[in-house]
């Protein structure tokens, strides 16, 4: 309980500097994007693939699957009961609560609080659960707004850095683990060959 208060005293106080700091116009708004860019295509990435590393991701393929099942299913779900139930709103609002529903704030608050909670193994499970939500967040949720059924472009943008990297992470997690093995046969190889 004690980790949980902590890191939602952490996620708050981060919150609140960053109010802060758009605030007094510390950061501009080529700044504010600078910023976001480096979350997306550096640290979650990163992040990620650390947890690869850090997992027992060769034990729990089964649980991976499941948790990828079970994320393939809501999302489904959400698709069909946004067009469902907003149906009746305006178009502006309607269009806005259709995305929401489909694409929630766990790709970013996620993964951080699974992480801090769960550790190593949470955030693997966390980013296999958010590979469906990104891939519709790029397509469909995009495609509410902009009205494109362009499925080409579609798949160009759901190219998601976080996506390749949780999608890849098995593979670089097993490549790792494979020079660690020979590391352990043959004795201790440099650092630099790890």
């Amino acid at each position: 309980m004690r980790e949980v208060i902590s890191l939602q005293t952490t996620i708050f106080l981060l919150v609140l500097i960053g109010y802060v700091v758009k605030r007094k116009k510390i950061i501009g708004p080529q700044g504010q994007k600078n910023l976001t860019d480096l979350v997306i295509y550096v640290i979650l990435p990163c992040n990620i693939l650390k947890a690869f590393m850090a997992g027992q991701a060769g034990k729990n393929l089964k649980n991976y699957l499941v948790i990828l099942g079970i994320s393939i299913a809501i999302q489904i779900f959400c698709t069909f009961y946004g067009k469902i139930v907003y149906r009746k709103e305006a178009v502006g609002r309607q269009k806005c609560l259709e995305y929401g529903t489909i694409c929630s704030n766990a790709g970013f608050l996620g993964n951080p609080i699974a992480e801090g909670v769960f550790g190593a193994e949470g955030l693997v499970l966390a980013s296999f659960f958010l590979i469906p939500q990104r891939i519709m967040m790029w397509s469909a949720g995009l495609a509410v707004f902009t009205g494109s059924t362009d499925r080409k472009a579609t798949m160009k943008k759901s190219a998601d850095p976080s996506v390749h990297h949780s999608m890849c992470g098995r593979t670089d997690f097993h490549a790792w683990k494979n020079k660690a093995a020979v590391r352990d046969r043959r004795g201790n190889l440099g650092v630099g060959e790890l």
